[in-house]
């Protein structure tokens, strides 16, 4: 499943129309600033001449880590990406080495303070944020701002990496809440940055997870 917009909500193409073709969907959206979601939680952000990943995860077979649904795109399907955004450290939230495979050094990674040790060998450009702190690439400005979750990818490290959610801001303005709960510091946020062209949360509205990782229903 994939569904994929402007950031103005002016037009928007979803899977059963293009089912095939989630690129051409993509192409006959005006430039400037469009957005694919992948499933799961990962997304594909076009934002006046920049293309970001956020927490892309393309597995669909083998080992431990394997996604329900097929991604609409595979990896090598990719556009060129100068970026990936991560909001934590959990061993599914992103394909690292598929991704270090397919773009090597050519990829500036933007990561939750702590993430940086994970990341392949290759990730040369890295910046490891604290909440509040940001990045501008090209006319895109990247902050890492707080969320409610956690962080484990092994039986040592509980808590030992930060996590957070993103906000991206150019010609339009974008909030991505990666996987997290409610927490009123979303207010803050608000106040903050001000109206958001696309507010996207990744929800867990029925699941046994606990609140750490479930928005409200009215979310």
């Amino acid at each position: 499943a994939y569904e994929i917009r402007n950031c103005d909500w002016s037009s928007d193409v979803w899977s059963s129309d293009l089912a095939a073709s989630p690129l051409a969907g993509w192409r006959m959206l005006p430039e400037g600033c469009r957005v694919m979601w992948l499933g799961h939680a990962s997304v594909l952000v076009e934002m006046d001449g920049l293309r970001v990943l956020i927490d892309p995860v393309f597995w669909s077979s083998g080992g431990l880590m394997r996604r329900a649904v097929p991604a609409p795109l595979s990896v090598e399907a990719l556009p060129e990406i100068d970026a990936v955004l991560l909001t934590h450290g959990h061993m599914d939230s992103a394909s690292l080495k598929a991704l270090d495979e397919r773009f090597g050094d050519r990829l500036t990674w933007m990561v939750p303070r702590g993430l940086d040790t994970v990341l392949p060998p290759r990730a040369t450009r890295v910046e490891a944020l604290g909440w509040w702190e940001g990045l501008t690439l090209g006319a895109v400005r990247f902050t890492l701002v707080p969320a409610q979750h956690w962080h484990q990818r092994g039986p040592l490290d509980h808590n030992a990496a930060l996590w957070g959610s993103w906000v991206i801001e150019g010609s339009r303005r974008i909030f991505n809440s990666g996987y997290t709960g409610y927490v009123d510091m979303y207010r803050l946020v608000r106040r903050v940055f001000g109206d958001f062209d696309l507010d996207r949360k990744s929800t867990r509205l029925n699941s046994s997870h606990s609140s750490v990782s479930r928005m409200p229903s009215s979310a």
